[in-house]
């Protein structure tokens, strides 16, 4: 397990505001962070929705009698859904435009969207779950529809929405096809504080009312891990292919576990934590405390930035799905935009300082050797480790660390540049090798294969290789 690393590596790239007059209730967004919506109550009681852009600029407006407490987005960014005290679900297109509305005749209390929009489901404070088929909209007729007698308190869907979660307040959680089957069905005496299901891994996670975090089978419903806290858990996400759960606790800490439930780490913010989210990828996770301070932290649990938001609670959190843009909301109206790839925006300058190098003269052997490891560091997301090896390219080469480029220049984890050539050497062969495998792994990760285990290899190998050790190097290369 490794500790965190409390030194701030840098404040977010650049950070925007969009203020309002009105007290936000929810937040979503799409994978990208491209569409961002917000729903509330107008300080004369109407409810508002408002839906910007990636910047924090103003794309559209809607107002409601009542307040809009849950807002939804299509992870493509195509529909968004809002609903709350009015009694209604409304649903829209990324421009504005009404796609169909229904009288749900209940509070509607939670909303979720699948992936490509296909699917919408609608938890209502009489017990109904609404599930609608948007490609047969023009029908304005539900795919299905479930009673479960008690208020619906959360819903959720995996990426293609194949598979439906559903909790209510007296504990039930179930699970159903998008045909409406009941798939399985657990009630917890202890109630259910938060779930989530895995976009595409085989997994439900729950925040139990008796400090216990429960991982499920989504297929079969099978219990295949329990973790017990040191008081109970606010809020839990999980990545994409369930190879990571974070957990906010009221300890005062976040906890990352692995996929067999073993921790990775934890942070401790110092006061108890409110809410967490992780981006899709598994490499950012961010997470607000009690004393609405907002923390975000790379994929080894170490601290990259942290501000606060003054006296307001954060009320939502969405991380982009690989991490490189944040968006939190404030109760009081404030929403905050930030870009966190720090240590990505810095690459582009450290390659343009080793070329300078180069045109004076300069020997640019060990700073290239470095700026390969800063990249390789930054592509497993340990931004901590990519970050120093900056720094120490920078002083091999006697130059001062360069202030942080405008988010034009950002390069991304995924997009960062493949390793440099260098001069021959005995470990030459092995780090082409290297190069090799982490050049054909992203095209295997872009076709869904999880390729963790092999980053971790080469990892492991870069450090050896580093250390002089080539027989050992090339062995975990070979494996």
């Amino acid at each position: 397990m490794s500790m965190q690393n409390q030194t701030v590596l840098a404040k977010s790239t650049e950070s925007r505001k969009y203020t309002t007059t009105e007290t936000i209730r929810s937040l979503a967004a799409s994978d990208s962070n491209e569409l961002i919506v917000v729903g509330g109550i107008a300080p004369d009681g109407k409810g508002v929705f408002h839906a910007l852009g990636p910047s924090g600029e103003l794309k559209w407006s809607q107002s409601y009698p009542k307040q809009v407490s849950v807002v939804a987005v299509a992870g493509k960014g195509s529909l968004v859904c809002m609903g709350g005290e009015g009694r209604a679900a409304y649903m829209f297109t990324a421009f504005g435009q009404m796609v169909w509305t229904d009288d749900c005749r209940s509070e509607v209390k939670a909303l979720a969207i699948s992936e490509t929009g296909r699917f919408t489901v609608v938890g209502l404070a009489d017990g109904n779950v609404n599930v609608y088929d948007n490609d047969i909209v023009a029908a304005r007729k539900f795919a299905w529809k479930h009673r479960f007698g008690k208020p619906i308190t959360d819903v959720g869907l995996n990426a293609d929405g194949t598979l439906v979660c559903v909790s209510t307040e007296e504990g039930e959680l179930s699970i159903f096809t998008e045909r409406g089957d009941l798939v399985w069905s657990k009630v917890l005496e202890s109630g259910i504080g938060a779930f989530r299901i895995a976009g595409e891994g085989d997994a439900v996670v729950v925040a139990s009312d008796d400090g216990k975090l429960r991982f499920y089978s989504a297929e079969v419903g099978k219990n295949l891990w329990t973790a017990q806290g040191n008081g109970i858990f606010n809020d839990v996400d999980v990545s994409r292919k369930a190879d990571k759960v974070v957990a906010a606790c009221k300890d005062g800490n976040i906890y990352c576990y692995d996929k067999v439930g073993a921790i990775l780490w934890k942070y401790a913010m110092g006061n108890p934590g409110e809410s967490v989210r992780i981006a899709k990828d598994g490499k950012t996770v961010v997470a607000a405390s009690i004393d609405a301070v907002v923390h975000c932290l790379d994929s080894k649990g170490n601290l990259l930035w942290q501000h606060a938001t003054g006296n307001s609670s954060v009320v939502g959190i969405v991380v982009s799905e690989n991490g490189d843009t944040v968006v939190t909301s404030c109760e009081s109206g404030l929403l905050y935009f930030e870009n966190i790839q720090v240590v990505g925006g810095l690459l582009p300058v450290a390659r343009h300082e080793v070329t300078l190098a180069k045109e004076r003269g300069t020997p640019t052997f060990k700073a290239e050797k470095i700026y390969e490891e800063a990249v390789v560091a930054l592509n497993f997301g340990d931004y901590i480790t990519a970050a120093g090896k900056i720094r120490e390219m920078e002083k091999s080469l006697g130059t001062s660390p360069k202030p942080t480029p405008s988010p034009e220049a950002i390069i991304k984890p995924e997009q960062a540049p493949a390793t440099a050539a260098r001069p021959s050497d005995e470990g030459q062969a092995i780090r082409a090798r290297i190069d090799q495998i982490l050049s054909d792994s992203e095209g295997l990760k872009q076709r869904g294969v999880d390729v963790e285990p092999v980053e971790n290899l080469l990892g492991e190998a870069m450090v050896l290789l580093e250390e002089g050790n080539l027989k050992d190097s090339a062995a975990y290369v070979q494996d």
